[in-house]
């Protein structure tokens, strides 16, 4: 049987690692999906004896245009009772191509999280913007979202997480309460300009999006859990702009579905501490993505430590 497993676990990580081989854009998301009790966590002996943690990460992703993506935060998980917690995290990122390097924080999540059966837990939180997505370039014209460290809207995050067999599915909802103050219009920039050539989104109304991820662990050691899963996040509706004449206008190909391979490494440093490494790829992709959540690819490297 540990054979069997073994076996398993080479031809999902063989899979997988051919897909992040393939070209695809759209691996990212707008936040839930690396939310505490939407991603996958690998359990040890220690998790009894410690219920709060603390957590840094880095992150870096290929966009759109040339664009590289450098994400840091910073997690905190507190432990209200046996079957309810509670997590913050503060987000800041990084956008830079040879014309410009925008940086900024990006958003606080509020997570909660109530254990109502053995196996399943409800989720359900908010992203509060630190940022109102209207950061404007050297000529005072707002950069395109593509630019933007925060995606300037409040959310409402719900979720249900669910174990059956070592299988977990997850499933969520991200919807926008608010919508940011972006005023972006390519026809604004001269010929010439590298902001010319991406979706304008002045006055941008971006919906919402759904979240459905299966993931199953793999003990290599005792010390180390490799969790391979697909990802789905389907964006509701297409997104809207207004025209410089001040005409609404859908955005086509914004809706849609976008598919990813996830692999996650979890290593046990100590009786407190792990290192985690994931990596995420797509596979398909909608044809628009105007909000600027492009990747071509993701890495994410986090140190946690339980108190």
């Amino acid at each position: 049987m540990h054979r069997i497993r073994i076996k398993l676990c080479i031809i999902l990580s063989l899979a997988l690692s051919t897909s992040f081989l393939a070209v695809g854009q759209g691996c990212s998301d707008a936040g839930f999906c690396t939310l505490n009790g939407f991603k996958p966590d690998a359990e040890d002996s220690t998790t009894k004896n410690y219920k709060h943690y603390a957590a840094v990460g880095l992150s870096h992703g290929e966009a759109d245009h040339a664009i590289a993506i450098w994400s840091s935060y910073i997690e905190f998980h507190r432990q209200l009772s046996e079957k309810a917690g509670i997590d913050l995290k503060l987000v800041g990122m990084n956008q830079t191509d040879k014309n410009i390097s925008s940086t900024g924080f990006s958003d606080i999540y509020v997570n909660t999280s109530y254990a109502f059966m053995k196996n399943a837990t409800a989720l359900a939180g908010f992203k509060i913007p630190l940022q109102d997505g209207n950061k404007q370039s050297s000529e005072n014209l707002s950069l395109p979202m593509d630019y933007q460290s925060s995606l300037g809207t409040f959310d409402l995050i719900l979720g249900l997480k669910y174990e059956i067999k070592k299988f977990t599915i997850t499933a969520g909802l991200q919807q926008p309460l608010t919508q940011n103050n972006n005023q972006y219009l390519s026809e604004l920039y001269p010929a010439g300009s590298a902001f010319k050539n991406f979706q304008s989104t002045n006055k941008y109304i971006r919906s919402g999006d759904v979240l459905l991820r299966l993931t199953y662990p793999f003990k290599i050691t005792k010390q180390l859990t490799f969790s391979p899963g697909i990802l789905s996040i389907y964006h509701l509706k297409d997104d809207q702009f207004s025209d410089l004449y001040g005409n609404k206008q859908s955005i086509k190909g914004s809706q849609g579905l976008t598919l990813n391979g996830t692999l996650y490494l979890d290593y046990v440093l100590s009786e407190r501490s792990s290192l985690n490494l994931n990596a995420g790829k797509p596979f398909i992709t909608r044809k628009v993505r105007p909000d600027g959540l492009t990747r071509e690819y993701i890495l994410t490297l986090e140190y946690k430590f339980k108190f």
